[in-house]
Formats: C-alpha cells, structure tokens, sequence
C-alpha cells in the first residue's frame, strides 16, 4: 500500500470541501426554509426519481444558530456521548489490532481523525437525526485487498443530511444517493459506498424525524411571549403621569400674566412642565393634582405562561433546567433523577451508532482482511462499543457484580461481561491482585515459619539438659486428655514461629462482625447470614487453595526433585481435598453455633445487644481454631511435597523429625516409607505438631 499517496488520491481538494462544507452553504443559501412533509407512503411512480428529505433539515441549522437552548442541548448531549471515549472490543487480539491499523490509515488518507468523524455522526444525529459516511475506495491508499472487484475502503467522509437525496426501487430498495452541491453540481454514489445513520425513522420514510420537528412551535410561541413581555418593559419603564388643574368647585380658569397678557391656567402648566429642568420639581397648590399611570398591578402576569412554554422547550429538547444550569430548588436526588433522563437519552444515540459500525463498517473491514480464517466467527468479530458514562450506575453495577460472584452466584466471566469487560486471559490470572500480592504475603509468611520450624525442629534442646525450672514448667503446660498425658511443645517455643492472626482468622473477625451488625441493626434474616457465611467461605477456599498448593510446590523444590511438578497434580489436589475438608467443617460449625445463640435468645426475647454479645463469645471460642487450620494444613502441605519429591528421586524412606517430648509423635516411626506413601502417614500428627520431612534414605 502506497500510503503516502493516499491524500492525493482520496482528497484531491475540491473533493473533501465539497462533502465537509456543501451543508453549510446550503444553510447560508436558503436560510428559513418552511418544513415540507411528504406523506408516509410514495405512490410507485416516484419511486423512479430522487427524493429529498422529508423534514427541512436546513431550517434546523438556522434554528441552532439562534435558539440557545437548542444550542445546550446539542451540545451537552454530543459532550456526554463522547465523555468517557470509545473502544474495539472482541475475542482475538489479531483482529482488534488489525482494525485500529486500518483505522490508523483511514484517518491518514481522509484527512479526518477517527475521533472528529464519530463526534460529526453524534451531532448530526442529536440534531437532525440523520447523518452519511462516504466511502473513499483506492487499492493503492487502502491496507485492505478488493473483494469481487470492489476497491477497498480507503477513507470516509461524513455528509450532512440537508443536500441528499435518495433514490428508490418499486420495492422500495435503495438503489442510489445522490448529494446536491451548494454550487448546483450533483454527485450519485451507490448504497454499497455509503453508511446512513439515522434515528428515529417512521415506516415508508427515506430519512429519521428530527428531535426538533415537535418543538418549533413551542419555541415560535416562548419567543413570541417573551417579546411581548419585552414590549411590556418598555411601556411601564418609564410611566405617564397625569397633572390635573382645577376641581369641580373651582376649575380653570385665566392667569394674568406679569406682561398683562392672559392665559389659560391649563397652558401655563403645560408651559412649566415642558421648561422645567431634568433635575426640577413642581410645586403645586390644593386645587392641583398630580397622578403617576402606570401598571398598576392590573397588567396580565405572564410568568406562569412563560415558565410553562419554557418547560415544553426544555422538555421536547429531552433536557431540564438542571441540565442547563438553572437549579432552582431541586436537591441533588431530584436533579439527579432530572439528569437521567439526558443520560438515557444519549445511551439511545450511542446504541444506534454502535448498531450502525458494527453492522456497515466493522465486517467489511474485516472482510477486506487477508486472514485464513472467518472473520465474521463470534471467536475473530470485532464490536465498537462506547464506554459507560453513567459512572455511578456503573459503580453500583460494580459491586452488585461481585457481591453476586462472592456469593457463588455467578462466575468471575459473567461478572466481567456484566460491567463491560473481557472474559479474563490465563495470562491476566498471574496479575490480578490475588496472585500479585496477596499469595506472595501469604507465601512469604508461611515460607519463613516452615523454615523456622524445621530449624527449631532439627536443633531443639533435649528434655533431659533442661533445667528443673523448664522442666516445673514443661509439666504444668501438659494437659491430659483421652490419649492420656499429652506432651505437645512448650508455649515458649511455639510462640517464636506460631501463626497468629491468620487469614482465616481475620476472616472470622470480619464475619462476626458482619453478623454482629445485621443483628444489631437490621431484622435478623437467617438467609442473609447464611450469605456472609457463604461469601467468607468462598474467599478463604480460594485463599487457602493458592496457599497450600504454594506449600506443596516449596516443599517438593526443597527435595532437589528433578521432575517437573506438573506430573504430581493428584498428589497436590489430595491434599487440597483435605484441606477443604477443614475449611467446610470450620464454616459449617461457625454456622451452627450462630443460628443456635440466635434461634435460643429469640426465643426467650432477648434483646439485640444480649444476642450479639452472645454470638460473640460463642465465636471468640472457636477463632483460635482458625491459626491451628492453617499451621498444620500448611506443614502437612510442604511434607507431603518434600516427601512426594524424595520418592521422583528414587529414595525408599525419608528421616522424620519429630517432637521427642510429646507423647504422640513418639508414638510413630522416625522415618517414612516412601514406596507405600500416603498422606496419612505424614507429619504432622495433631494440631500444632513440628514434624516435619528430613533427608532422603535409599535403602
């Protein structure tokens, strides 16, 4: 493609002005144009002959230029259209970047940025309701191939409705465009190289109704009131006043004046008046009076009617005065609700002009492509899409939509799809916040207590050089239970690496005071709860899921295995599987002892504050279960990979470092069989345990 040609073969000059200012001279040409209106249907003999449009779109133009709330709403409306910008969306990135290029090289041959063209379309469909894109075709200023002979695209210009006219079958199938210059010249294209948008067009008709055709009349009548209220001004400005001479029983009569000359008493007020000064006043005596004719409060109030046409206006025009900068005593809900209304009315233009690319543009564009495969495949189309400029209704979208994916309701696809977006790429899952940052917290804490408890482990001081002092000690932590003397590890040492305040443990706070406040503020709604309980849930499977797989994954590295770790799946999921196991039984406990603090209090009356108070404690109890779920599943997790490593290599057995002070680690072999390996016969052996997987034996 030779590019660098494309402006002199597309736009050699003339071309381009003709089709970016024919609108303009024509408005300028013919100012004030009465509307004509064709009826809905044409009787057949016309259909073998150009028509213009059915609505005076020139007298349009005029009106803008004049009338500012026209004007506003225009533009308001073409500035929310276009606020939050527009995108290509689709499937296969090939597709998508192969668009934007050809777009790229639209813009270069046309002269016309992308961006320029499509706010054209908005106004001219806001305003008149219609609006054309010309195709430009040149093989050589084109990035596409012909089809069937057929030039490709090689540019667009936009053309204004005022100075088309459309030429029809007797089937009434579009057969020609045809576009009157400002200088009487006429120009046909064909219907495969032209793209109309319109809105709003009645059966039979060539052309959309403009939103402005229903409104003229209330304009005509607002401006009409308004000068005559103008008229009213003037006249009450500045009001008449009426000097009255004389009264019944002593009226007018003749004045001698200082030259002996007499004169009527009426002519020499007159004569005063007419000689005082600007600055002057009159002093009069009891038979004279003087009267102020103004209004007098008798004058027809025609705010009301002013206001009331001025509402059609704002109305037919599809905004408000909130819209327009006239608040008034609207709060912000009900300018809010006011404001909507535009925005819905904007979001209708925008699905007309997605409607139109996505249909007219975008598929022959893909179809001048050289790909080996169907464009038009669901799996390679490309869709135009503008971005949501409702931002609040988004943001409550938003969290609608991932209260519903926390809540099992719906997939994180559906979500995505829902509030605008992609369905998520396997390479996106590595940069998600999840993976980027909350796994590798996780990891790096647990890596360091593992590490920890295997060196406290394989370097812990025997019981019999301990003092007498450790050893008082020793025996007064060392409960007995129904194994008899349990002798787990000493609360001093376990505090050096023991997990405190873990995920789960954060999420049992973070419920409980969920519930706590649905209780203490709202009906108590069993449903509801059971929701939380779902969603927390949820979030720590999916947490704890990444977390053990982490640990497994560490524990098979520490092994110097040399396999690859994706030929161990099932030994990673069963371990997994048991720690889900612990996460169901901790939740569905968590449950029960809430529902049965509430279905007892409720049942005597408690109040509110006792019921919460309640279910606090009863949960206090169970949170330290929470860390003991994550410490054991955790080592066992890094066990079992350590030990699944060895047995890859070769080794029969693996040394075992266990407690020797507590009763129950002693009571198992220090060293694990490997060619009969099980999860089961893998440390740790009890909640809190430090056993943990050492060398490799090979025989």
């Amino acid at each position: 493609m030779k590019i660098q040609q494309a402006k002199k073969i597309i736009v050699p000059g003339e071309r381009q002005s003709d089709l970016r200012s024919a609108t303009l001279a024509v408005v300028e040409r013919s100012p004030g144009k009465k509307v004509t209106v064709r009826k809905s249907t044409y009787d057949y003999g016309l259909r073998s002959q150009f028509s213009p449009p059915e609505y005076n779109l020139m007298e349009i133009g005029t009106i803008e230029d004049v009338e500012s709330y026209v004007r506003q709403s225009f533009q308001k409306k073409t500035a929310l259209m276009f606020k939050e910008g527009e995108k290509l969306t689709g499937k296969d990135k090939r597709t998508i970047d192969y668009l934007k290029k050809r777009i790229r090289q639209i813009e270069y041959a046309s002269g016309i940025p992308w961006r320029t063209l499509l706010r054209e379309t908005g106004y001219a469909l806001v305003s008149r309701s219609n609006y054309f894109w010309v195709k430009a075709r040149n093989q050589d200023a084109s990035g596409g191939r012909s089809i069937g002979g057929v030039p490709p695209v090689a540019a667009y210009f936009g053309m204004g409705g005022e100075n088309v006219e459309i030429k029809k079958d007797k089937t009434g199938k579009v057969i020609k465009y045809r576009q009157v210059m400002a200088d009487g010249r006429k120009r046909e294209f064909l219907p495969r190289d032209v793209v109309h948008f319109y809105a709003y067009k009645k059966p039979g008709f060539n052309f959309g109704t403009p939103q402005l055709v229903p409104v003229k009349e209330d304009i005509k009548i607002l401006r009409r009131i308004e000068e005559n209220i103008e008229l009213l001004i003037y006249q009450t400005l500045f009001p008449i006043f009426q000097y009255k001479v004389g009264t019944e029983s002593r009226p007018a009569t003749d004045i001698r004046l200082a030259d002996g000359t007499t004169m009527s008493e009426v002519d020499y007020v007159r004569n005063q008046i007419e000689t005082m000064p600007t600055e002057g006043g009159i002093v009069i005596p009891e038979r004279h009076d003087l009267k102020f004719i103004g209004a007098e409060g008798k004058a027809l109030k025609a705010r009301e009617y002013l206001d009331y046409f001025k509402q059609r206006v704002l109305s037919g025009l599809g905004i408000s005065g909130v819209d327009i900068g006239e608040g008034g005593t609207a709060n912000r809900a009900t300018s809010d609700t006011m404001s909507k209304s535009m925005v819905d009315s904007v979001k209708d233009y925008q699905d007309i002009i997605e409607e139109v690319i996505n249909s007219q543009v975008i598929p022959e564009l893909l179809i001048e492509s050289t790909f080996n495969f169907d464009v038009i495949d669901p799996m390679h189309s490309v869709s135009f899409k503008f971005k949501e400029i409702d931002i609040e209704e988004q943001m409550k979208k938003n969290t609608n939509m991932q209260v519903l994916y926390n809540g099992n309701v719906i997939d994180i696809n559906e979500a995505r799809d829902e509030v605008g977006l992609e369905p998520i790429a396997a390479a996106q899952e590595s940069q998600m916040f999840v993976e980027r940052v909350k796994i590798k917290e996780i990891n790096a804490q647990l890596g360091g207590q593992l590490m920890l408890a295997e060196y406290n482990a394989q370097n812990k001081t025997p019981a019999s050089s301990a003092s007498p002092a450790t050893k008082q000690a020793a025996n007064q932590n060392q409960p007995t239970n129904q194994h008899g003397t349990k002798t787990g590890p000493q609360k001093s040492r376990l505090d050096a690496y023991a997990i405190r305040d873990s995920k789960l443990a954060m999420t049992t706070v973070d419920l409980r005071r969920d519930i706590t406040n649905h209780v203490n503020n709202q009906i108590i709604d069993r449903h509801w709860i059971n929701t939380l309980i779902g969603i927390a849930k949820k979030d720590s499977t999916s947490k704890y899921t990444a977390s053990i797989t982490n640990s497994f994954k560490k524990g098979f590295r520490d092994s110097k295995a040399t396999e690859s770790i994706d030929n161990f799946t099932y030994e990673a999921e069963e371990v997994m599987s048991v720690a889900q196991g612990f996460i169901d039984k901790y939740f569905k406990n968590f449950g029960g002892r809430v529902h049965n603090v509430i279905d007892k209090m409720v049942e005597t009356g408690e109040p509110r504050k006792s019921i919460s108070n309640a279910i606090t404690e009863s949960i206090d109890k169970i949170k330290s279960r929470a860390d003991s779920i994550e410490r054991t599943e955790s080592i066992r997790a890094y066990n079992y990979g350590k030990a699944v490593g060895l047995k890859s290599l070769g080794y029969q057995s693996a040394q075992l470092v266990l407690n020797q002070d507590c009763e129950i680690c002693k009571e198992h072999p220090v060293t694990l069989r490997l060619d009969v390996l099980s999860l089961d016969d893998v440390p740790p052996y009890h909640p809190n345990s430090l056993g943990t997987v050492g060398e490799g034996i090979k025989a």
